[in-house]
């Protein structure tokens, strides 16, 4: 409640910068922004990555911001054909394609078939992204077949997206160029389709590329951390030391990914899940309301203050998880008294020895139950939101591929 209180009071000054900082790890923020009508407010930040990733995550789920994105949706691709910087190119990016995720406005999405096509034909790879995003989920709805081939008619669509699965070299666009084209050459695909595809792209580009700047931190600070004087002297070998890094990086970066982009992913899958669950709920009322019998709605859609309150609870779980191991990492251990039938630990169960010496009394840098994590989770995670602003280490790689083709083009 006092958070909640100090974010209408930040709504209230119309603090609209600070509101969307927090929007990245606190879901009711979003309810306070629609409470106050500051959606519009939002969107005269962009080409802000801020306010791009605002928009795109609140797109998926909120209705009023879902229409405020539709009918911004010009000066977004304007905003996204000329962007300066791989934050700002992949959050315009993400914020193009979101409006695409729910049905609402698929169908009216087909009269930009021009912007779709020059954004295409451009090689703006973070264009091209959101373009061949869009189209996916446009192209699942089976409803919009007609649609489709008149899209492909007018501009020829299948083409050039079929370019972009031969020349991109965003992972991506590759992918959902595939999708794409499957789903607009009727091979019976849907939505399910391109919910594996947005799965798999999410984890080769975001879960991955974090995991491994979680893990070589870590493993670079232990390294350097697990050679006391105490354990050289002991004749502690250098493959001992490297394997005890290795098990701290590996618990650095699995508290990494459960506390940034495991949670994204879930508060993802919970808005697109809440917003067909309220279109469900629409429908069912308007054919009651049609048929003329007795419905009782749920009230549970008419307002967004009970989905950002359980989106946020699902947020707190995570960083409550993420605290709860780094706590327990900290712990000091003492030496153990093993029972007779298990014999030698250190030769039956060389584990031991490796990931946990203290509980046998071998010299050890640190007696924690897992030492040298906290720092290089820190430093990581606030080098990462500092620095990202939402985007990943992957979008720094296709920025860079970007600007090395423009420098290729212009030496030509």
């Amino acid at each position: 409640m006092v958070l909640l209180r100090y974010y209408q009071r930040l709504a209230e000054q119309r603090d609209v910068d600070s509101l969307l900082w927090l929007a990245l790890w606190d879901e009711r923020v979003f309810h306070v922004v629609i409470a106050h009508n500051l959606v519009d407010d939002v969107v005269k930040q962009l080409p802000s990555p801020r306010a791009a990733r605002f928009l795109a995550r609140g797109s998926v789920g909120y209705e009023e911001i879902h229409e405020c994105a539709f009918h911004h949706f010009v000066p977004i691709t304007s905003f996204l054909a000329r962007y300066q910087t791989a934050t700002e190119g992949s959050a315009l990016s993400d914020a193009l394609s979101s409006i695409a995720v729910p049905e609402r406005h698929r169908l009216d999405l087909f009269n930009f078939s021009e912007s779709f096509r020059h954004l295409i034909l451009s090689r703006n790879l973070f264009a091209q992204r959101g373009t061949v995003r869009a189209l996916s989920y446009m192209f699942c709805d089976d409803y919009l077949a007609d649609a489709v081939a008149v899209l492909q008619h007018k501009t020829d669509v299948l083409n050039h997206v079929n370019r972009i699965f031969v020349d991109t070299p965003d992972f991506v666009s590759w992918r959902f160029s595939v999708r794409a084209m499957s789903l607009a050459g009727g091979y019976n695909e849907d939505q399910l389709e391109v919910d594996k595809t947005e799965r798999f792209a999410f984890f080769m580009t975001r879960v991955v590329p974090e995991f491994l700047a979680f893990f070589f931190v870590a493993f670079a600070y232990g390294m350097v951390r697990h050679w006391p004087k105490r354990a050289q002297l002991a004749g502690v070998p250098r493959w001992l030391r490297r394997h005890r890094a290795y098990w701290t990086g590996f618990v650095t970066a699995c508290c990494g990914v459960v506390a940034s982009t495991g949670l994204e992913w879930r508060v993802f899958r919970a808005r697109e899940y809440y917003c067909y669950r309220r279109e469900q709920e629409r429908r069912r009322r308007r054919g009651a309301e049609r048929r003329g019998l007795p419905y009782k709605p749920n009230t549970y859609f008419d307002d967004t203050d009970a989905v950002t309150r359980s989106i946020a609870w699902l947020q707190w779980q995570h960083y409550l998880v993420a605290a709860t191991c780094l706590t327990v990492t900290c712990v000091p251990m003492r030496k153990m008294t093993f029972p007779a039938f298990m014999g030698d630990v250190a030769f039956r169960y060389p584990f031991v020895p490796r990931l946990f010496p203290s509980v046998i009394g071998m010299d050890a840098a640190s007696r924690c139950l897992v030492p040298f994590v906290v720092v290089p989770f820190t430093v990581t995670m606030l080098s990462i939101q500092s620095l990202l602003h939402g985007a990943s280490l992957y979008d720094f790689y296709v920025h860079a591929r970007y600007r090395w083709w423009k420098a290729f083009r212009a030496s030509e």
